[in-house]
């Protein structure tokens, strides 16, 4: 597990004043426009069929609660961010919103089908126990829990390894999770492998249906010499311009064969490493191996254990 700080002079990661300060200039239009070239979107698809009632503890801008509740299902975002939650009921008047802690969901019961945990859980530095223990417990029979944590994958095990981590990285053992006092450094997340997460899931009585490494772009990040990656795929320039067809006077209407080749590699350049598009012949297998070896994130699909084979009782 690696526990990640950040300069003391920002709030610690499990603090609402924090998160009210990070989403302050947050675009939701924007947040929008990423749903639709999100690669968790086929997990939802498949896991969360229309008319599903779905939670999302720690709704943040709110893209996921206004995205899906636009494509039939039923949903309730939860935050403990009052400015936040305040600012996305004035964007999306019609959403279902409460405020309120992960850790201690106000809600009955067995009451939802789905809950969407997206890179929330980690950011408690005494663990995520009780917000995954609630989350067992506002699941019907029949729930799935998707959740997302930061990965702690090989490339960030291996600059750990050879001294080129940032300094606010450190290793713990799994399930260390202790306040610590470091001078000038506020806590802001752990990072889990798959093995370390999945083990946190059995205790609190879930059973892992499918693991998803994905946010390779930001894993990209972390690699020198790569940024120029990120740049062709999200259509931007060395300087930060838009270099989109539309933006260079291009004709982005017609057949794709009909469109410049540079247009043709930055679409394929977007479906590898925007949605991380896995089907996409020979390359699709590539997005796989970069994934395990150095996405950002890790989604995990889980539905309630059966208490007779040692589930959470």
């Amino acid at each position: 597990m690696i526990k990640m700080y950040h300069s003391s002079a920002l709030a610690s990661g499990d603090e609402p004043g924090f998160w009210d300060d990070s989403w302050r200039d947050g675009s939701l239009a924007e947040a929008l426009r990423f749903c639709e070239q999100d690669p968790l979107q086929p997990l939802f698809e498949r896991y969360v069929p229309g008319g599903s009632l779905l939670l999302e503890g720690g709704c943040g801008l709110g893209q996921y609660v206004v995205f899906y509740g636009r494509r039939g299902r039923r949903v309730v975002g939860l935050d403990f961010a009052p400015t936040t939650l305040g600012q996305l009921k004035g964007r999306e008047p019609s959403a279902k919103l409460c405020r309120g802690d992960v850790a201690a969901l106000p809600f009955a019961d067995a009451c939802f089908d789905a809950y969407f945990s997206g890179g929330v859980v980690e950011h408690f530095e005494t663990g995520p126990r009780r917000a995954l223990e609630e989350a067992w417990r506002v699941l019907r029979a029949d729930g799935r829990f998707l959740v997302s944590v930061p990965y702690a994958s090989p490339l960030r095990r291996a600059k750990i390894a050879v001294d080129a981590a940032p300094a606010t990285w450190v290793v713990r053992s799994a399930g260390s999770f202790i306040r610590e006092d470091r001078q000038g450094q506020a806590f802001w997340q752990h990072a889990f492998s798959r093995r370390e997460f999945a083990g946190l899931l059995d205790e609190a009585g879930f059973q892992v249906l499918e693991v998803q490494p994905y946010s390779v772009l930001f894993g990209l990040y972390e690699l020198p010499g790569l940024s120029w990656v990120t740049r062709v795929a999200t259509g931007r320039s060395a300087s930060g311009a838009s270099c989109t067809p539309a933006a260079r006077g291009i004709e982005a209407r017609g057949t794709t064969a009909a469109r410049p080749p540079a247009w043709r590699l930055r679409s394929l350049l977007r479906r590898l490493v925007v949605q991380e598009d896995r089907t996409v012949p020979i390359l699709g297998a590539g997005v796989s191996v970069c994934a395990a070896l150095g996405a950002n994130m890790l989604m995990f699909v889980c539905s309630k254990a059966n208490r007779a084979k040692g589930g959470r009782s």
